[in-house]
């Protein structure tokens, strides 16, 4: 259980009262998972009641009304909320993710202005892929096409990055030549193609800008370090989210299988799945699988975070443990809750089987490219000093 996994500990007030409060909301998001894959959005009232807990608000600067929570107190969160269903639990972490990074890279007063409404919430595209600045006097004219808008639906403002145009700034390579430009929903078109296999409830959506100018002090400049200096705010702790995502689904995953496997007949009147023999070894090892990605997540992540609090900043060696921290997360969930699908039988291909919602959950969340197989490369190189120049490993 959930509380086996993270309650040994030690956490802080802010954090318990926020676990607290996520506690009393499991009711309500149970009550909304078939609706989920309906509206392919989560509704207004839990994301405001998300807001209110503090989950948005929990990575962000403490000068701005957030509460910098460490980086395994914000994964017990996540985890809990994805535990109890993973577009909520996704939602949850890009946005408290995208919060954390645009409040602290923003003009202090541009993001006081914005957050002065503790509601606010701030999703959108950190990829660049498409999205063009063209600089113009006091700031940028920006078009551009994202996908995988997550959360964009619920967001009062969207954070897209952007490479700069040609002929300024060097050119559209390197972060130097890269924006991350902030902009009201209203300014934006979201397009209705997020019809998927899992992660609905998210509304990962593509969306456009057209020729929206942005002023100067609503681009942050990717190239520059955050303005506010906790340790929070040195490497891209908000990629961490990833982990405590699969982990919470797989997690999720896990409970509903024992509780089907103490239940569901075997073929044989005289006993049920538990009993047999193949079903208790993958129990076993899908509970070695989430708790070996846990526990090393906690240890590599425990030890960048007393790097970064010394006041050191991570090595590159450091910046591929932790990355291969979160994929291993991601890749143990796919795991085990593949062999628990298929050990559930029939059962598990039905819509309502929570089983199914976990399988069909992990693998939309497996293909994000920060988490795919391919990542274990990324980590590799770095780990063994092969490509000592790789960009953005953490």
């Amino acid at each position: 259980m959930w509380l086996y996994a993270w309650g040994a500990m030690e956490m802080s007030h802010d954090a318990a009262k926020i676990l607290l409060a996520i506690d009393g909301l499991l009711p309500a998001i149970e009550a909304v998972r078939g609706a989920l894959d309906v509206e392919r959005r989560l509704p207004d009232d839990l994301v405001a009641a998300l807001a209110d807990a503090g989950v948005f608000s929990m990575s962000m600067p403490r000068a701005l009304g957030g509460l910098e929570l460490p980086p395994l107190e914000m994964a017990a969160v996540v985890e809990r909320i994805s535990w109890a269903d993973g577009a909520v639990g996704w939602v949850a972490a890009i946005g408290s993710g995208t919060a954390a990074y645009v409040s602290s890279r923003l003009p202090v007063s541009v993001a006081a202005s914005i957050w002065a409404d503790a509601r606010t919430v701030v999703c959108g595209s950190m990829a660049i892929v498409g999205g063009m600045a063209t600089v113009v006097p006091r700031g940028f004219r920006v078009t551009g096409r994202w996908p995988f808008g997550s959360g964009t639906s619920n967001s009062d403002w969207i954070a897209s990055a952007c490479s700069i145009a040609d002929g300024a700034e060097g050119g559209t390579t390197g972060p130097a030549a890269q924006r991350v430009v902030l902009v009201p929903k209203k300014d934006c078109q979201l397009l209705d193609t997020w019809d998927v296999v899992g992660l609905r409830g998210t509304g990962s959506t593509d969306y456009t800008l057209t020729d929206v100018f942005v002023p100067e002090e609503f681009a942050i400049d990717r190239a520059a370090p955050a303005v506010h200096d906790g340790p929070s705010f040195r490497h891209r702790f908000y990629l961490l989210g990833h982990a405590p995502h699969a982990l919470g689904v797989a997690q999720r995953a896990i409970d509903a299988f024992e509780e089907l496997a103490r239940v569901k007949a075997d073929g044989r009147v005289d006993r049920v799945l538990a009993g047999r023999a193949s079903v208790q070894s993958d129990m076993a090892e899908a509970h070695a699988l989430v708790g070996m990605a846990r526990a090393y997540f906690r240890e590599v992540v425990g030890e960048a975070w007393e790097t970064v609090c010394a006041g050191d900043p991570l090595d590159l060696a450091q910046q591929g443990r932790v990355r291969l921290a979160i994929t291993s997360c991601v890749r143990n969930a796919v795991r085990a809750i593949d062999m628990l699908y298929e050990a559930a039988g029939a059962s598990s291909i039905y819509e309502t089987s929570p089983l199914a919602r976990c399988f069909r959950d992990i693998h939309v969340a497996s293909q994000h490219a920060v988490v795919q197989k391919s990542s274990y490369a990324t980590s590799g190189q770095t780990i063994l000093g092969v490509d000592t120049a790789a960009p953005f490993v953490f």
